[in-house]
């Protein structure tokens, strides 16, 4: 494995420092600007009901209400003796975003812990998904919002360092300077 030299993880260290305290976690998806669609108790629910009110939910822009029929959907799935076949990691992807719109509005850092176990837990059960990027990406942000810098710069570094099976964009790699090509 390539570890990059100490000079580029101090410089990473300081932009990740210096660039917490300006940042701010907007939600990913705008708010439906049509009604609100309500989430009903989700284990009232038949399972294709759940689906489909979780679908409406998410296109709507509405992850928060989201989250609970999501949960009880991985629950059930979970719980299944065909559960190996069905993936769950774009689910697991939604929660941890919900959390972030819900920290969005709230402002309540336990959000931000709640969105990084979910993208925790996708990474460990989907080791091979490709939201585990875009997650990674996310957990930099708000590991960097909750002071633990040592931890994003660690997790940028490993991106940069091709520890991935993924490739980074040109415009991801753009974001940190004096990368070399991933």
């Amino acid at each position: 494995m390539h570890s990059p030299p100490p000079k580029r993880t101090a410089l990473i260290k300081c932009i990740l420092m210096a660039a917490s305290s300006s940042i701010a976690i907007q939600p990913q998806i705008a708010p439906a600007q049509a009604s609100e669609i309500s989430a009903p108790a989700a284990n009232q629910l038949g399972f294709s009901e759940l689906q489909t009110k979780s679908n409406e939910l998410i296109e709507a822009g509405q992850l928060e209400a989201a989250i609970p029929l999501l949960k009880e959907l991985i629950k059930r799935v979970s719980d299944s003796p065909e559960a190996s076949e069905t993936k769950m990691d774009f689910p697991m992807f939604i929660i941890g975003t919900g959390h972030i719109q819900r920290y969005a509005t709230s402002r309540q850092k336990s959000e931000l812990n709640e969105a990084l176990t979910w993208y925790y837990r996708l990474q460990t059960e989907y080791p091979e998904s490709e939201r585990n990027k875009d997650a990674d990406l996310k957990r930099i942000d708000l590991l960097r919002v909750l002071g633990q810098f040592d931890e994003a710069s660690d997790l940028m570094i490993r991106m940069l360092s091709n520890q991935y099976t993924f490739r980074l964009q040109r415009a991801q790699r753009g974001k940190t300077p004096n990368t070399e090509p991933v």
